[in-house]
């Protein structure tokens, strides 16, 4: 898996949303080119808008209790068949069937859920989210999860500035490649 942003495309971020929650973030991005843009998000002081553990270990890590982070197309540089079996045999990730999008997307595993299924089995709270908070670190999270401005109060507070429509757009288009399918077949019928 690929650090989201050691290999940034900024088309994942949705500058609205930044201008809403993070107003000091958007006026800093805004003002720079995208060549700017691409080490300015490698900096810490760009990433340090989304790392806050003074404010998730307070609340306890709400959000990972009600939710769990999607991945994004750009978080994996490999998408054969070998490689996306790899990764979600290590029990970390689901094959999420989305009816509702028409599209089959990697989400971190919800407790208790299968590994291919739809959002009517999801429990909510991410497999990852423990007493000392996130399993993974910072570096490790999926997109989702990386980009998600932390805030109180406690889970209502927190924003996420993942452009949503670009975001699907791109699942949209690996749902339609066949390892990513071929692979939910798989476990859907027990090969795995």
């Amino acid at each position: 898996m690929r650090n989201f942003f050691e290999n940034f495309d900024e088309n994942y971020l949705s500058i609205p949303k930044m201008r809403q929650h993070v107003p000091e973030l958007a006026r800093i991005y805004e003002a720079m080119n995208s060549t700017e843009r691409k080490k300015f998000v490698k900096t810490e002081d760009f990433q340090n808008f989304f790392k806050n553990p003074t404010v998730c270990t307070g609340c306890g890590g709400a959000c990972c209790t009600k939710s769990v982070c999607e991945y994004a197309v750009n978080d994996f540089e490999d998408f054969t068949l070998p490689k996306l079996r790899e990764f979600v045999d290590k029990g970390k990730t689901m094959i999420l069937l989305r009816e509702d999008l028409e599209l089959i997307q990697l989400i971190a595993r919800p407790k208790d859920s299968p590994v291919v299924g739809s959002a009517s089995v999801l429990s909510g709270a991410c497999e990852q989210h423990g007493a000392n908070g996130c399993a993974y670190s910072y570096d490790e999270r999926p997109t989702g999860g990386a980009l998600v401005v932390p805030g109180e109060p406690c889970h209502k507070g927190c924003h996420d500035i993942l452009d949503i429509r670009y975001h699907y757009g791109q699942w949209f288009t690996k749902s339609r490649e066949k390892p990513l399918a071929d692979l939910a077949l798989e476990y859907i019928k027990g090969m795995c």
